[in-house]
């Protein structure tokens, strides 16, 4: 059962932003780092219950799953049939509190 990317739209900042990071330091590496997130992006579409949960709260369950060859991962919750991406975040960076773990 293939599940529906719902893609919030402060991502598509997140995921340009980093972009033109790449691209900045070497040409075409902005556009592979696109196509690796498309391709994270797919792997939820077939199997968004294969990733580790991140955190969770009263209202959701987060999960997160890594961008292939970059240090990102893409958090994101199961809703029904949908996938709904809260953000492409960078590893190297700390967190936001809204994804802090609450066991």
């Amino acid at each position: 059962m293939a599940y529906i990317v719902l893609v919030r739209d402060e991502v598509y900042a997140e995921a340009l932003e980093a972009s033109m990071y790449y691209e900045s330091k070497s040409e075409g590496l902005g556009k592979r780092f696109l196509i690796a997130l498309k391709a994270s992006f797919d792997k939820l579409a077939a199997h968004p219950g294969y990733y580790s949960i991140l955190s969770s709260n009263s209202k959701h369950v987060y999960r997160d799953v890594k961008v292939k060859d970059f240090p990102y991962v893409v958090i994101f919750t199961i809703v029904k049939k949908n996938v709904v991406v809260y953000a492409v975040h960078n590893t190297h960076k700390k967190l936001p509190k809204r994804f802090n773990r609450k066991w």
